[in-house]
């Protein structure tokens, strides 16, 4: 078990629970999608499941281990973010930029090795990206600068990573693009935790779903068995329609007329 997340509960200064009494857990090779309204508290779970914020109440555990006893740097060896928007500042490559991945492998003080380069060449190769590893970050499109951040998150081989809504500022075709990535890590046996505003993103993702209700309450489960129309409708407070498409193969989610 890479994740074993109980009890959690969060509140900012003092203020009302984001994040009330939530429970799950997260495997090898799993994808768990995390649908919820804005202001949900998703990034907040995601937080907490980074060690970057302490809960009032509960405890996570990574690879069986309380994250709280955990140094930063034990937890950057076992589990990689991919935050929402990426926007780097210098113009390093983006061969500079997945290597800076390796970091936590590192000893202090040191640098980068024949094995660190060699990794990052991989995993940029991987990634579709070698053609462009000389060029700078700031000068790629944005979901190339997504690719690169994912190739940024997987070059250390943690065992789960982290996704705070990783299509939200791409086209159709990077975000389809974007989600055959994250299939594909969980292929190759990354955990891997993704959230969504989009219930499609998450039955194309299929495996395991989670939602994350404006109370702070979790319900997670299967993905065809928490993906319902009423669950949807009650959390996004809109006249949501589950459709199964034939051509497809595969439930659709679709939205009301305007």
């Amino acid at each position: 078990m890479i994740y074993e997340v109980n009890g959690l509960s969060f509140a900012y200064h003092g203020g009302p629970r984001v994040l009330d009494g939530v429970s799950l857990t997260l495997e090898r090779g799993e994808v768990l999608s995390i649908l919820g309204p804005n202001g949900a508290g998703k990034s907040t779970l995601l937080g907490c499941m980074l060690g970057m914020l302490v809960p009032q109440e509960g405890s996570v555990r990574l690879e069986g281990r309380d994250i709280a006893q955990l140094k930063p740097r034990d937890i950057a060896r076992l589990v990689s973010y991919v935050p929402q928007n990426l926007a780097p500042v210098f113009g390093y490559t983006l061969f500079e930029f997945v290597l800076m991945g390796r970091a936590p492998l590192i000893p202090t003080l040191g640098r980068p090795g024949p094995a660190d380069r060699a990794a990052a060449r991989e995993v940029l190769e991987q990634m579709g990206l070698t053609r462009l590893a000389d060029r700078a970050c700031t000068e790629v499109s944005g979901g190339e600068r997504q690719q690169a951040a994912i190739a940024r998150a997987i070059v250390r081989q943690p065992q789960a990573v982290l996704f705070d809504e990783p299509t939200a500022h791409l086209d159709v075709g990077n975000q389809l693009r974007t989600l055959r990535v994250l299939k594909n890590l969980s292929r190759q046996g990354y955990a891997v935790v993704v959230t969504t505003h989009d219930p499609n993103h998450a039955i194309l993702l299929g495996g395991r779903a989670a939602i994350l209700d404006r109370a702070g309450h979790l319900t997670a489960g299967p993905a065809e068995e928490i993906i319902r129309e009423d669950a949807l409708r009650q959390v996004y407070q809109a006249d949501l329609k589950l459709q199964w498409e034939p051509q497809l193969g595969r439930t659709v989610c679709l939205f009301p007329n305007l």
